[in-house]
């Protein structure tokens, strides 16, 4: 006896849709929207790759739906969507500033080549695009507002700290400060630290030791810096705290070994360490500020971090308010110079609930999230969103 089975399409509904799969009124606003998500739909980062988060940063394949990620303007944006893509073709996505991100070939980007409009591409869209110009094009991405990091519960004042990292001998019995500007003499004495003098006629500048050292040293060495200079580096919850104390951070930083390149323009740090030259880049950039760095040593055994937007970092010392600091009237952005293959990786796209679909990934650089976030933020906040994705998520309604 023949039975008549309905519609694979039908069927799919009425189990999935439920009361939702009756026709609706065309004139009234629909209960729920549909999003259909095929094979190919997600756009991928590496397994890998930091997502940066209020509290600091997770991996993006540690993201759960409903986490906390960080938008174009600073401020957190919630997941809402999470696509594992398998193993893909990769590419390593280079910058202006020197920093490397890799993506799969679909990963998308919000791009401004000129002055000519702003548009969406993806990685392979654009590693294209630059090996048809004859003349190097920087395709540029927007740079990100400070980054609203939880405020951490800090042991030293960030400013303090920034100073004491800068010119401080932190290996030794006892912790030496050497400073010879006044203003910032009095600046670090106002963090709280009573300090003796204890200089020697043969000494190049003003050294200073402080009458609670044992307390200090105590300090120091819970956050792994009593090391020499060298090997110093920013405290995680440093890096990762509000933006005022960052700010501080910063200031104590430049106050003590920052200088102001009058052939160039810009603020510029120098340090022996290759860690803390990459974490005040790191700094620089989770509060908006361009800056490039050198991955290598000069002649002189330093490396650099250069402010390249005109920002003056500088709160005491002689260079704060410097006329030789140039602000240009064109805001800087960095972008995009060169999209290379370099194999097969795991990646994983994510879609988040911000207007302009940005988030923030790895070196605090924007890109952009999935093209099924396209279709949601047209849909009322009010309005419910079942998300079907044959990818590996699970369905579901928000």
């Amino acid at each position: 006896m023949a039975t008549t089975k309905p519609k694979p399409d039908e069927f799919a509904l009425d189990a999935i849709l439920g009361k939702y799969a009756t026709k609706p009124d065309p004139l009234a606003m629909p209960e729920l929207w549909l999003l259909y998500s095929q094979a190919g739909s997600g756009k991928g980062l590496v397994h890998g790759t930091r997502v940066y988060t209020p509290d600091g940063y997770t991996n993006i394949e540690d993201l759960e739906v409903g986490d906390l990620v960080i938008g174009s303007d600073g401020k957190p944006v919630r997941v809402y969507g999470i696509w594992d893509r398998g193993e893909q073709s990769v590419y390593d996505v280079e910058f202006l500033n020197g920093t490397h991100i890799t993506t799969d070939g679909d990963h998308l980007w919000t791009l401004q080549r000129r002055d000519y409009p702003w548009e969406v591409l993806n990685t392979k869209q654009v590693m294209d695009k630059l090996a048809d110009n004859k003349v190097r094009v920087i395709y540029k991405v927007p740079m990100v507002a400070p980054v609203e990091h939880t405020r951490k519960e800090l042991p030293l004042d960030p400013y303090f700290l920034g100073a004491l990292i800068a010119d401080g001998y932190l290996a030794g019995s006892s912790i030496q400060w050497s400073k010879g500007e006044q203003s910032v003499i009095d600046a670090v004495q106002a963090c709280g630290w009573e300090m003796r003098e204890g200089t020697f006629d043969t000494s190049t500048t003003r050294q200073w030791y402080f009458r609670d050292n044992k307390k200090l040293t105590d300090i120091l060495e819970s956050l792994d810096l009593r090391c020499k200079s060298a090997g110093k580096f920013i405290p995680e919850d440093y890096l990762y705290s509000s933006v005022d104390d960052r700010r501080a951070l910063l200031a104590g930083l430049f106050d003590g070994d920052g200088r102001v390149r009058s052939s160039r323009g810009n603020a510029q740090y120098h340090s022996v360490s290759q860690q803390l030259a990459q974490d005040v880049a790191q700094l620089c950039r989770s509060l908006g500020i361009a800056c490039s760095g050198t991955s290598d040593p000069l002649s002189d055994g330093t490396y650099r971090v250069n402010l390249t937007d005109g920002t003056d970092p500088f709160r005491y010392s002689k260079h704060k308010g410097s006329d030789k600091l140039v602000h240009s009237s064109h805001p800087y952005r960095n972008g995009i110079v060169s999209v290379t293959p370099v194999g097969f990786a795991e990646t994983r796209c994510i879609a988040v609930e911000s207007p302009d679909q940005l988030f923030v990934t790895e070196h605090y650089t924007l890109t952009h999230n999935t093209h099924l976030a396209s279709s949601a933020v047209d849909v009322s906040p009010d309005t419910k969103v079942l998300y079907i994705d044959v990818e590996g998520s699970s369905p579901g309604v928000i």
